[in-house]
């Protein structure tokens, strides 16, 4: 009898990876058309999931990642954590860093998926080892601000922002944040003005809009010296942005006079832009501004409407500016009782004007 030989048979076996291999990017690439990283039609997104899901099961790194996350945001599918960390796991494993980055955020979502409290330190150890910035300015973030029960450690997170700039020398934020650093010193990092300002230079060359006002923070704060120009400029570049509090700023600037003469029809509109925001002491300025400049009555709708929106806040000024409105029934639907109740919370908050008002 004849056999076949171990080659013949290996030749059917041979020819089905030879067509998986030439037909996976194919199906990926499909699959990437329709998601597009989450902007495709939602409607395809359900398809998109079954053909990532066929390129992931045959070892595509990058349709495993994809796997993952759309299990993780529920696209296409119910949300899985389980199963999207089952898919960064095997894509990290397959050399995918951003699957090691989500993976870590999947664990502070979901504690209980995660082998031990600190698996998720790990993977952005690992993500941030691989190359990957958005790894390492995670790990940095939580040392600057002590997350997720870590204590706080300036130094490594110095360290960390570093690495995430050699990644990648224009990542959002970082320079603004080395700057913070340097400018509250401690722990581990002393206190360094200079370098503070040259961090924060390096965040304004990128148009970062915190970069812009903590610069201009500094020298208003007299910390360093600056021309009162550089300053205003700063923060308008900054509130061009949408920077609510260099709006706020550039408003208190122009109602106090701090770098000249009052002008209260240059601060109403930066008011209002921080405002809209919902800024708490913007809302109230921009109430008795208003009055200031006789552009409103002492209680016209619109007053009350912003000193109601601040108090709700708790602004402190605000609860006493209405408060005081409500005990003397400047408006319609003035309460007396309310209004020593809001006297009350401002008093409570320490503002001298509001005791005055309840003696």
């Amino acid at each position: 009898m004849l056999y076949p030989s171990p080659i013949r048979l290996l030749f059917p076996f041979l020819f089905c990876l030879s067509l998986v291999a030439e037909t996976l990017p194919h199906v990926y690439e499909q699959a990437n058309a329709l998601y597009r990283h989450g902007r495709g039609d939602p409607q395809d997104a359900a398809e998109a999931l079954q053909l990532f899901l066929v390129a992931a099961e045959a070892g595509h790194p990058s349709a495993q990642f994809y796997a993952g996350r759309m299990y993780q945001l529920g696209h296409g599918t119910e949300r899985s954590f389980a199963q999207a960390a089952d898919w960064y796991r095997l894509a990290g494993q397959n050399g995918q860093a951003r699957a090691w980055n989500n993976l870590a955020n999947v664990y502070l979502d979901e504690p209980e998926l995660a082998p031990d409290p600190l698996a998720f330190l790990r993977c952005y150890e690992q993500a941030s080892q691989m190359g990957m910035a958005m790894g390492s300015n995670n790990l940095a973030k939580v040392y600057h601000h002590g997350k997720h029960g870590m204590e706080k450690d300036y130094s490594r997170a110095l360290s960390y922002y570093m690495t995430s700039l050699k990644q990648c020398s224009d990542y959002p934020g970082v320079w603004n944040n080395v700057g913070r650093l340097y400018e509250n010193g401690d722990p581990g990092l002393k206190r360094n003005l200079k370098l503070a300002e040259r961090a924060y230079r390096k965040g304004v060359e990128l148009e970062d809009a915190d970069a812009l006002y903590n610069l201009a923070d500094l020298y208003y704060d007299e910390e360093l010296d600056a021309e009162p120009e550089e300053i205003q400029s700063l923060l308008e570049r900054a509130a061009e942005l949408g920077h609510v509090r260099a709006q706020f700023r550039l408003g208190w600037i122009h109602e106090s006079g701090r770098y000249g003469v009052r002008a209260y029809h240059q601060a109403i509109p930066y008011y209002e832009k921080a405002a809209k925001q919902g800024h708490a002491a913007a809302l109230n300025n921009l109430a008795m501004l208003l009055v200031k400049s006789r552009r409103e009555a002492e209680s016209s709708p619109r007053v009350i409407e912003l000193l109601e929106a601040a108090a709700a806040k708790n602004n402190q000024y605000a609860l006493n500016n209405l408060g005081y409105r409500h005990v003397y029934q400047k408006f319609p639907e003035a309460d007396p009782r309310t209004g020593i109740d809001l006297l009350i919370r401002s008093a409570e908050l320490g503002y001298r004007e509001a005791i005055l008002n309840l003696g």
